[in-house]
């Protein structure tokens, strides 16, 4: 008999049956309760390191440097991204280089190029070569992508002019991607040259003649004054921008500036006008006098206005189109002098004209300098020389930040990343010499990153920052996947930014849902590091997945053997103190157990929910996932039991639950989860006492459950220390709500979501054990307790059915069959699991027109059989743990038989069952009281 749970699973069922369901998986176990197939042990080759930042305890240096990297940014100056069908426009290169052409091929060979392709390798899990970096970034999920690369931004001023609208998005479609509301930069030269398409278009098949270019020339520019102020009076509007350096040079001449000057009926308008006429074949308004005249017209305007809204030039570096010599801001001193009521924005630190610019931002109330498109176009040395030049002599209140962002979300990653080194770097020099205290340098980096372009522009909003719980967005602090094998140098080069956590947890779950983890100190990685690549091996032993709460095992463990911990650097979080605790910050990594070898192994639940996501792709499909966690908290007795009565002031949303102490503690647990990188859409007072619910974020299910688990972990620590239990027990009263981790989820390929719909329900009842893990599962499904009911059914807006279709702003499914016994990994394979069963049956023989199974909007527990069986209802879900690994198994011996094993036969379902099984016949010989201790403490 082959000595694999599998093997010996299939061939029990494939034996005459029996109608005990019980007795057939007790005989089952005992067949293999002598049978050893662990074998073998493991040596990791460990990836590059990476964590976060901690907590801004500790030396005035360390707080400084934490404040560096978490404080947010508003990026006064960038401009849309490409559409992911428009990404291959623009080549990649020139996030790094304003080179065009062939003169491109060359920048890789830059030391900007270079360091930044390390950057990037190590967010997105790749070796540092170019073209891996280029392959890797094109395998993410864009909107992923955008959300990593934009973390740390909370707020972007977008000039909407660089490119053809059709291939970018709009300002407002940041808004998704940023997570924020982000505003518009109005380019003038656009504006001119829109007008004067519009205007032309009437005329087009008309002669040119005198009368009708004077004609013409009074509408463009009666409209483009107009349409300046209209823009100048718009809320989403906070400035301009002029590229005129690119089409004339900085020094507009005086004869445009005065007030009595009138761009409709002078000479120089009206000949500058007839040129661009004559050459309509172009709209581009290029090296013409309009190109002075349309900015000098701008500054008055707003110059007569009640709302003074800021001007940004182009300055110094530029492409091959710029006149360099012309872009020196020294040339703008008559007009800066001439509009002291406009305030004027020197963009790009001007380089390589910083010591003018700087000069012009000191002697003139007006002006402000951006240090913005140098970084990352320069070389970390020329940054940092940068940076120094402007602090020589301007003013900190006139400093702004910018990434000059343009077309790829990489060069918003790449500007907020490397502004943050830099400039840590140089400040902390100055407070090394005595030059600056940590306060003022504190101040100084505030005003820079946030507080300047906030007043500047009139934006009206506030840092998304606490100094307490602060912590790096995830992308600025460098992930790395599991295909890099590290040194010691690289560990260090990653660590530099976070070197407040002192651990390093690695984290699995196992079959009953226990978060399990090995704790290094980050001395002892650097020590095993330092022996090489492969010096840091981890193993565990082959018992991992059959030992269950108490230590007890399951009947078919064995001893011997050892498997691989491989951590997932992509998970990397870090849980940050308050500032009032005493342990320390640490860093968390998800990791999937695996072979000797370092192929993958389908006994790991994370393996199976990564396996199961792969074959959900092979059908173009791909979800999003967010849960809401619901968690009942219990007062600690003195002698650290349970307080089973709390007064009676809590019922659902009701403000009243929120005492001072626990407001205290829930508001702490979401700033830890926020500072951890988790998304905190809400939280609020659930039905039963002492029960609140945490709405998380949508994200892609793989690390939707990572940060879940850390979620679970964050609320567990912080509720401990406000001397409380946090408990996610499915039926903490038996006579009130019980607790669910209700699983929302959404499908991106539209025409299959029929199916994906029908399948999960028609195998609802049969993978009930993976959502509904323990025998206490089966105390919270009751009728008319909004617990998702007990029959397998779908309604729109409807709590009583075990899946609910949300509708309105974002339409989505919500999964209520699922609770905090589950191992959600198992638990969000299986939903995935069921749902592609009906794609490939229900999608092959029908297409996109399958038909869905009629959704009732009744309390279903509140009818018959018979009244149920009239609306299709005919399908009751498990009464308990037992019934529902009998359904399992049933199912999982007809789908081999029809050649379609279920989740593609991976490994894990035959011992999953051995292992329920075992963990069921024990708590069924616990007494009532031990047990609800028991699942309140481990759940």
């Amino acid at each position: 008999m082959d000595g694999t749970p599998q093997m010996l699973l299939e061939n029990y069922l494939n034996s005459p049956s029996t109608p005990d369901v019980g007795t057939k998986i007790n005989s089952y176990i005992s067949q293999f309760t002598t049978t050893n197939v662990y074998q073998g042990r493991a040596t990791i080759p460990p990836d590059a390191m990476a964590s976060h930042s901690g907590s801004p305890s500790g030396s005035p240096s360390d707080r400084f440097k934490h404040l560096v990297y978490t404080y947010p940014m508003i990026d006064n100056h960038a401009h849309p991204i490409l559409k992911p069908e428009h990404q291959n426009t623009h080549p990649l290169e020139s996030i790094c280089s304003e080179a065009h052409g062939t003169a491109l091929r060359s920048s890789i060979n830059t030391l900007s190029h270079i360091r930044a392709t390390n950057q990037l390798a190590s967010l997105l899990g790749c070796d540092n070569d170019w073209e891996t970096v280029k392959r890797s970034r094109n395998e993410k999920d864009y909107q992923e992508w955008n959300r990593q690369c934009f973390q740390g931004i909370q707020c972007a001023l977008l000039d909407d002019g660089l490119d053809n609208p059709e291939t970018t998005y709009k300002v407002e479609e940041h808004d998704q991607l940023i997570g924020n509301t982000n505003k518009r930069i109005v380019r003038i030269e656009a504006i001119a040259e829109k007008v004067f398409r519009d205007t032309i278009e009437p005329y087009l098949e008309e002669p040119y003649s005198e009368s009708l270019a004077e004609k013409v020339h009074v509408t463009w520019g009666s409209t483009f004054e107009a349409e300046i102020k209209r823009l100048n009076e718009l809320d989403d509007v906070v400035g301009f921008k002029s590229i005129l350096c690119y089409r004339r040079g900085l020094d507009v001449p005086a004869t445009v500036m005065g007030s009595d000057f009138n761009f409709k009926s002078s000479m120089e308008a009206r000949e500058g006008f007839v040129s661009w006429l004559r050459q309509s074949d172009t709209l581009r308004l290029d090296n013409n006098m309009l190109n002075y005249i349309i900015v000098a017209e701008t500054f008055r305007i707003i110059s007569n206005s009640r709302i003074k809204k800021p001007v940004q030039f182009h300055t110094g570096l530029g492409d091959n189109d710029i006149n360099l010599l012309k872009s020196n801001p020294a040339h703008m001193q008559l007009l800066i002098s001439k509009f002291p009521e406009v305030p004027i924005v020197l963009l790009h630190s001007s380089y390589p004209y910083t010591r003018e610019a700087g000069y012009l931002a000191t002697m003139y109330d007006n002006v402000y300098l951006d240090f913005g498109e140098v970084i990352p176009m320069l070389s970390k040395d020329g940054q940092k020389s940068i940076i120094k030049e402007m602090l020589e002599i301007t003013p900190f209140n006139k400093l702004l930040w910018s990434s000059d962002g343009h077309w790829f979300p990489e060069t918003f990653y790449l500007g907020s990343l490397q502004t943050r080194e830099v400039v840590h770097e140089v400040l902390e020099g100055l407070v090394q010499e005595n030059c600056l205290s940590y306060g003022q340098a504190s101040s100084l980096v505030k005003q820079m990153f946030f507080e300047n372009s906030q007043r500047l522009y009139n934006l009206s909003i506030t840092p998304a920052w606490s100094e307490e719980l602060a912590s790096p967005p995830s992308a600025l602090t460098p992930n790395t996947s599991r295909s890099i094998t590290p040194t010691l140098n690289a560990f260090d080069t990653i660590f530099a930014s976070h070197q407040s956590a002192k651990f390093l947890r690695l984290q699995w779950v196992d079959y009953c849902n226990t978060l399990r983890l090995r704790v290094l100190p980050i001395s002892q990685v650097r020590k095993a590091l330092s022996k090489g690549p492969n010096g840091l091996d981890i193993r565990i032993t082959q018992a991992v997945f059959s030992i269950m709460q108490d230590d007890q095992v399951t009947s078919t463990m064995s001893p011997s053997g050892m498997w691989s911990i491989s951590p997932d650097w992509s998970s990397l979080r870090s849980y940050h103190p308050a500032a009032t605790e005493t342990s320390n910050p640490y860093a968390a990594v998800m990791c999937d157990i695996k072979l000797v070898t370092g192929e993958d192994m389908t006994r790991c639940p994370r393996t199976v929910l990564r396996h199961t996501i792969d074959a959900a792709a092979a059908e173009d499909i791909s979800m999003l996932v967010g849960f809401e966690t619901e968690v009942t908290f219990f007062e600690r007795t003195s002698d650290g039991g349970i307080k089973t009565e709390i007064p009676n002031a809590h019922f659902w949303s009701a403000a009243s639950a929120l005492t001072p102490k626990r407001a205290e503690c829930m508001e702490e647990i979401v700033m830890k989860l926020e500072m951890a990188g988790i998304e905190v859409n809400m939280y609020h007072p659930e039905s039963a006492q002492g029960q609140f619910e945490f709405v998380t974020g949508p994200l892609p299910p793989l690390e939707a459950v990572d940060a879940l688990y850390i979620t679970r972990q964050i609320i567990v620590q912080t509720a401990e220390r406000y001397g409380m239990r946090a408990t996610m027990h499915p039926k903490p009263y038996p006579k009130q709500c019980g607790g669910s981790s209700h699983t929302h989820f959404s499908i991106s390929n539209k025409e299959k979501e029929t199916a994906f719909v029908r399948g999960l329900l028609e195998n609802m009842q049969n993978f009930c054990s993976l959502w509904m893990a323990g025998e206490v599962s089966f105390e919270r499904l009751k009728a008319s307790y909004w617990a998702g009911g007990m029959w397998v059914c779908w309604g729109e807006e409807n709590r009583e059915t075990p899946l609910r279709k949300c509708t309105g702003g974002n339409p989505h499914w919500e999964f209520r069959a699922v609770d905090g016994t589950a191992n959600m990994y198992l638990a969000t394979a299986a939903l995935v699991e069921a749902g592609l069963r009906g794609v490939r049956r229900l999608y092959k023989e029908g297409g996109p027109e399958v038909e869905m199974m009629r959704g009732i909007d009744v309390d279903p527990g509140v009818l018959t059989e018979e009244q149920l069986a009239e609306l299709g209802v005919t399908k009751p879900l498990p009464k308990s743990l037992e019934q529902s690994l009998g359904y399992l198994i049933k199912a999982k011996k007809q789908a081999e038989e029809e050649g379609d094993p279920l989740f593609g036969g991976m490994e894990f379902l035959a011992e999953y069952i051995i292992f329920k099984t075992d963990e069921d016949k024990r708590m069924k010989t616990m007494p009532k009281e031990d047990k609800w201790r028991w699942a309140v403490e481990r759940y």
